[in-house]
């Protein structure tokens, strides 16, 4: 058993958002074989109330609360010291304490969740620790995915962060012992942008909880259709925005029944702008998401905008129901379009995949049944974490 230091952006529970769903398995996983110190920062003043849950996983627990808002006005000191702003973003000298204490203390190695959290590692003075940094999504293209969509100033901004933080990832990845993304396209990208020797570059796939994501029946008698995830997400906002603007009305114009649920917490004022479109319904924060997506007839992800896996299409899967998704929101599944789920970046032709799943309910059934099947063939937790596992074992047995 070894001594892990696991550092992550936001604290990894609840695991209700796509970030903290990954960290919070992650930590899990390790902390089930090992004796783990979390340092993690806190952006929701309610999330404090999870302290217990992770002191109960841990070894030691550092949470360090701060204000989006402020923090967000410190990101831009970014500009004169040259940092990306999302990585300025996290510049504090009390959160430095702490992981300098730690190391001071010893460990056997490294879990960075997020390309930020290696401002606190410094690789020139760290011996011989090995360090896994586990990018998550490839941020930088996220920025330029962002600039792609914007024009002015804001549009100059998102090209400078997705350059500046591009270079900072090369830099780690050159200095870490292994990093990770969660898909092989993502993988693929970064290893032809930066040149990097693939040896060290690897694709840590997300899993599903599959024993609290079954399959249960519990459609609505309307023509539903839900989206699940984080309402204060850009890249959720822009995919509900777009679908309700583009691909809804197609839908509506050939039936009456048609209900359009965006089920997640903090909307943005935006995304609640939506609930005035008739048959559209912004429900906020949910005690459980499995109802909302057990009662779906399908389950949508119109992502434009994305990174890695979409946990919200892992889940509907998980649970049995149809899904239909963009590419964007299909990429780093295992699956097969088609047989599986249905993937359309058309507006017509994703109105159409969804209108002929209602139309057919045996299409529907055999949709959902290949999901839950392609989940439990290749999903779960415990494989996907198999290589950072290894990892933190090897580590603990003094082998790097």
């Amino acid at each position: 058993m070894g001594r892990i230091l696991f550092l992550a952006h936001r604290i990894p529970y609840p695991p209700n958002k796509g970030d903290k769903i990954r960290s919070y398995n992650i930590l899990k996983a390790l902390a089930a074989e090992h004796d783990v110190v979390c340092g993690a920062f806190v952006d929701d003043p309610d999330d404090l109330q999870h302290r217990e849950a992770l002191s109960a996983i841990t070894t030691d627990l550092h949470l360090e609360p701060i204000a989006p808002k402020a923090r967000t006005l410190l990101s831009l000191r970014g500009f004169a010291t040259g940092e990306p702003l999302s990585v300025a973003y996290y510049h504090h000298l009390a959160f430095q304490r702490f992981v300098n204490e730690e190391l001071k203390r010893g460990v056997d190695a490294i879990v960075l969740f997020s390309s930020a959290m290696a401002r606190f590692i410094d690789f020139q003075t760290l011996g011989n620790v090995p360090v896994w940094m586990d990018f998550v999504d490839l941020d930088s293209d996220k920025w330029r995915q962002y600039a792609a969509h914007k024009s002015g100033p804001m549009g100059a901004v998102y090209r400078r962060e997705a350059k500046r933080l591009f270079d900072f990832e090369t830099a780690i990845a050159r200095h870490a012992t292994y990093s990770s993304f969660v898909t092989d396209q993502e993988v693929a990208l970064f290893l032809a942008q930066s040149g990097l020797s693939p040896e060290k570059i690897l694709a840590v796939h997300n899993g599903v909880d599959l024993d609290h994501f079954m399959p249960r029946d519990n459609r609505s008698a309307s023509a539903r259709i839900v989206f699940t995830g984080a309402m204060d997400y850009q890249a959720n906002v822009d995919a509900v925005t777009w679908f309700v603007s583009d691909i809804l009305p197609r839908i509506q114009s050939r039936r009456s029944d048609v209900e359009f649920l965006i089920v997640g917490s903090k909307p943005t004022p935006a995304v609640q702008a939506l609930a005035s479109h008739a048959g559209v319904s912004v429900t906020g924060f949910v005690e459980d998401i499995r109802d909302y997506i057990a009662s779906a007839a399908v389950c949508v992800a119109p992502m434009r905008i994305a990174r890695g896996v979409q946990n919200k299409v892992l889940e509907a899967m998980a649970m049995g129901r149809p899904v239909v998704a963009t590419t964007a929101g299909f990429e780093g599944i295992k699956a097969q379009p088609g047989r599986d789920l249905s993937v359309a970046d058309d507006p017509e032709q994703f109105a159409a995949e969804v209108d002929a799943i209602f139309a057919n309910e045996e299409r529907s059934k055999a949709l959902g049944t290949a999901a839950r099947r392609v989940m439990e063939s290749g999903y779960r937790w415990e494989e996907a974490l198999r290589p950072m596992l290894d990892f933190a074992a090897k580590a603990s047995n003094g082998l790097f």
